[in-house]
C-alpha cells in the first residue's frame, strides 16, 4: 500500500501510445497526439467536425507498426446516426494515397503499403448503432468482452455521448448515468490502454 509515487504515474502515463490526429498543430499541443488511458472529448455546434476527426481517428488507428502507428482496430458506437461508411470509405481512400506518397519517399518495406489500403481500413472499424441510452449503456457494457476477444481494438469511438442522455429530464438520473458510463469507460482506457474518444454537442450554440 503507497508505494506508487507521482514519478510512476507520470512514467506510465509518459509510457502511455499515442494516436496522431494528422492535424500537426493539435497533435504539437496534445505532445505527440491522443494519449490512451484517457477519455478525449470534442466539443462543439453542428458542422464544426466532430464526426469528421472520429472518421478520421478510425483510420489513424490502423497506420501501421512500421511506420510508427498503432495497427489496431476501432469501435464506433454511434448514436445519431451521422456515420457515414460512404464518406469514410473516401477519407480512407485519400488517406491510403497519401500515405503510399508518403511511403515511396522512404525506404520502409513495402509490407506495409500493402497492409494499409482503404478495404482493410474499412474491415478495421466495427459499427454498432446505439438508439438511446439504454441501448448506449448496453454497448458500454459490451465493450469488455469484446477487447477480451480481440486485442487489436485500440481506439472506441462514441458520437455523439450527449445525444442520447438529452431525453432524460431528470437531473440526478442523468448525472448518474454519465458518471457510470464515464467510470466503465475510464476503467477500459486504462486496464486495455485504449483511446476513448467520444464528440459531445453544445446545444446553446444552437441559439447564437
Amino acid at each position: 500500500m503507497f508505494k506508487t509515487t507521482c514519478f510512476d504515474i507520470w512514467r506510465q502515463e509518459k509510457e502511455m501510445p499515442r494516436l496522431i490526429t494528422l492535424c500537426k498543430e493539435l497533435d504539437d499541443k496534445l505532445a505527440g497526439g491522443i494519449v490512451a488511458g484517457l477519455i478525449t472529448e470534442f466539443c462543439g455546434g453542428p458542422g464544426c467536425g466532430k464526426t469528421q476527426m472520429c472518421l478520421q481517428l478510425c483510420i489513424n488507428v490502423q497506420f501501421p507498426r512500421t511506420v510508427g502507428g498503432l495497427q489496431g482496430k476501432a469501435v464506433y458506437l454511434d448514436t445519431n446516426q451521422d456515420f457515414s461508411p460512404t464518406r469514410l470509405l473516401e477519407m480512407a481512400v485519400c488517406t491510403e494515397k497519401r500515405f503510399h506518397r508518403t511511403l515511396h519517399k522512404t525506404d520502409i518495406h513495402t509490407h506495409a503499403q500493402n497492409s494499409f489500403t482503404a478495404n482493410s481500413i474499412m474491415n478495421g472499424v466495427t459499427y454498432i448503432y446505439c438508439q438511446g441510452f439504454l441501448m448506449l449503456q448496453a454497448a458500454v457494457k459490451k465493450l469488455h468482452e469484446m477487447l477480451m476477444e480481440d486485442k487489436e481494438i485500440k481506439l472506441i469511438v462514441i458520437d455523439s455521448f450527449s445525444f442520447p442522455l438529452r431525453v432524460i429530464e431528470e437531473v440526478s438520473e442523468r448525472t448518474g448515468i454519465l458518471y457510470t458510463l464515464l467510470s466503465e469507460l475510464q476503467h477500459l482506457a486504462v486496464e486495455y490502454k485504449l483511446i476513448v474518444s467520444r464528440s459531445r454537442f453544445l446545444f446553446w450554440s444552437l441559439n447564437n
